[in-house]
């Protein structure tokens, strides 16, 4: 073989050797996320991305197996050549020539590309490493075999395709970059929240519940002066401890346009729903969601009555405070100059915080009234 067409191999072998490199990285370094993302936005060899990203051991199979073949053949070759040129030490001289040049041009250059270009290279090169796979299956499959069974016995499991604190890190970045905006970061943040956080800490507390009696009549609720602020009222018997059923503005004025004003609230009532305190916001809404019910009576772990939950106060936890015909009419927080503030007692801390922009730090006390006794002692 002449000399020429041995440098020829030799250039053919250290490309495609360069072409594995820069595709493995490429695609490795990618994640299941934009493959994703690029299918459904049809993006040109998007498909063929997904598919190498679904089966990691296809696609190390492939890049494994062209890689080692065309280094051997390069050495060879390499070595043929140095044979040629060199009588003494050429076998020295080839190793050391073929590592440089695979080691240069071969393995750190390209991944250095494909690592810089993943996005750019990855639906370029996925086709042609999906047909490679294809054109040696055989070998593919038997490694991919191999593969799997050392993964299954090192207890190796598959990694998620992007974690919450990646999503935290993009959320702020698109941010910063103008991308999204402030309102939508933290309702997005809220989100990573929902699951962690419990009813205790976003319900109405007890004390600041508006109940009604079983034995009150529809017309005595309403003329109650809540009784235009709020649609449901929790209903005891004998004592506020005692929740019994759940009385619904709508249900008893169905009674008041039949002239029904005597009715007792026990009379018209629904099945009240329990919940306990430690119970996620994510599975209450489901549990709000499955029932065709807004509010919920929350109990402690004694069976204790601590407060009330309603869907407006999980989805505020969202989007923020949402503010209704009972806020306007009755503000727990209401500024009246620019250094004055008028608070109820029954306001939560993280309340007064958001609404006035002062720092109250919240320890064992949750309201404005428990902030004050224990500041005073």
């Amino acid at each position: 073989m002449a000399l020429y067409t041995q440098l020829s191999l030799l250039a053919v072998m250290i490309i495609i050797s360069a072409f594995s490199a820069m595709s493995e990285t490429a695609l490795l370094s990618l994640s299941k996320f934009k493959a994703r993302h690029w299918v459904e936005k049809k993006k040109f060899g998007a498909i063929y991305v997904k598919k190498l990203k679904d089966s990691p051991e296809i696609l190390l199979s492939t890049l494994l197996i062209t890689n080692n073949l065309v280094n051997t053949a390069a050495a060879a070759i390499a070595t043929s050549i140095a044979l040629r040129i060199f009588e003494h030490n050429a076998v020295g001289i080839a190793i050391g020539v073929a590592t440089f040049l695979i080691l240069i041009f071969g393995d750190i250059v390209p991944k250095s590309i494909g690592n810089a270009n993943n996005e750019a290279l990855a639906p370029v090169v996925a086709p042609i490493v999906w047909n490679l796979s294809i054109a040696i299956y055989p070998l593919t499959k038997a490694l991919g075999y191999l593969l799997k069974g050392i993964n299954k016995l090192i207890g190796a499991k598959a990694l998620p395709i992007v974690t919450e604190e990646e999503l935290k890190s993009i959320v702020r970045a698109s941010e910063e970059e103008g991308s999204i905006k402030e309102i939508e970061k933290k309702m997005i943040q809220r989100i990573f929240d929902f699951d962690n956080t419990p009813v205790a800490d976003v319900m109405t507390r007890k004390k600041s519940m508006v109940m009604v009696s079983s034995d009150m009549q529809i017309k005595d609720v309403l003329q109650l002066p809540t009784a235009k602020m709020y649609s449901r009222f929790p209903v005891y018997e004998k004592s506020r401890e005692n929740v019994v059923g759940i009385a619904y503005l709508k249900d008893m004025l169905k009674f008041v346009k039949e002239g029904k004003f005597d009715v007792p609230v026990k009379q018209v009532m629904r099945k009240p729903l329990f919940v306990f305190s430690n119970k996620k916001l994510d599975s209450m809404l489901r549990l709000f969601q499955s029932s065709k019910q807004h509010l919920a009576i929350v109990i402690d772990e004694k069976a204790h009555i601590v407060g009330l939950v309603t869907i407006e106060n999980i989805l505020e936890e969202v989007v923020g405070e949402i503010i209704d015909e009972s806020d306007r009419l009755n503000p727990s927080v209401e500024e009246v100059s620019k250094a004055e503030w008028l608070v109820k007692g029954s306001t939560e801390i993280e309340e007064i915080n958001a609404r006035t922009g002062i720092s109250l730090k919240k320890a064992d006390y949750i309201d404005l009234d428990n902030f004050i006794v224990s500041t005073l002692g």
